[in-house]
């Protein structure tokens, strides 16, 4: 399986857990995609959280697909190297 597909089955995975709207706050969030809520207003703030975010209620709030372009943008696949330290 190339490292594409890995990311994109990964990306499909969150996908099927997240509602459209999705509230910074959301419970199990970071569980989902291994951001913690005040990282992600402190990336927010310093202009590199997702591109559109939403104010709902006074809250923040993400389109999902918004948020899995940005989740998506900071996933690289590591493989694991060899014995002899060599990828």
């Amino acid at each position: 399986m190339d490292d594409q597909t890995r990311i994109d089955e990964i990306i499909d995975d969150m996908r099927g857990r997240l509602p459209l709207t999705v509230y910074r706050r959301h419970d199990g969030l970071r569980d989902i995609i291994g951001v913690a809520a005040q990282t992600l207003a402190n990336l927010d703030a310093a202009g590199e959280g997702p591109e559109n975010k939403i104010m709902l209620n006074g809250k923040v709030a993400y389109h999902r697909e918004d948020l899995l372009r940005w989740v998506r943008s900071r996933m690289t696949v590591v493989s694991r190297c060899n014995h002899d330290g060599q990828d």
